[in-house]
């Protein structure tokens, strides 16, 4: 392509000059690397095409198309860096509000959880006050659940059932 072009006329002017010195043709110096900056920029190679106009200025440091290349190679090298730190920062905060997201999931799991054991026996409590399973217990049948054994009328089953009737039994303050 053209950069292989361009070095290899760059290589061809200074084939015969000392190393350190400068070519006799120095304009065509700057024009062939001011060239070979604009041939990096158009393939995409900003950070080359930004070297090579600064060796194009290092002959003549007033060419007008190297000061120019120069500056929109820089300028579009600063947009690629400016988007690069965008693009990480976005990055970085999608793996930030992940690990949140992913947080609130298992601490939302967790509540599900708690909430089905509660529900569970909760359920459980009220099958077992709705089943109201009374038991024969020394000849008298009461509720398990409810019987105070300090109790003297246990004949009177009604007050061992203070959850229908809402009131306790004197003994129960015993």
């Amino acid at each position: 392509g053209a950069v292989s072009r361009y070095t290899e006329a760059i290589s061809a002017l200074c084939a015969h000059v000392p190393a350190g010195s400068m070519p006799a043709d120095r304009e065509m110096l700057v024009v062939l690397r001011s060239n070979g900056s604009e041939a990096f920029f158009r393939l995409g190679k900003h950070e080359d095409a930004l070297e090579w106009a600064e060796l194009a200025l290092a002959v003549d440091p007033v060419h007008k198309k190297s000061l120019a290349r120069k500056a929109k190679a820089e300028k579009t090298e600063k947009r690629r860096r400016e988007r690069e730190r965008l693009e990480r920062e976005a990055q970085e905060e999608h793996m930030r509000l992940q690990e949140r997201n992913d947080a609130i999931v298992k601490i939302q799991s967790k509540m599900r959880s708690v909430k089905q054991r509660r529900e569970y026996f909760a359920n459980k409590q009220k099958r077992a006050d709705e089943q109201h399973v009374e038991i024969l217990v020394k000849g008298r049948e009461i509720n398990p659940l409810k019987h105070n054994p300090k109790c003297e009328c246990a004949k009177n089953r009604a007050c061992h059932r203070t959850k229908s009737t809402g009131q306790q039994h004197a003994s129960d303050y015993n």
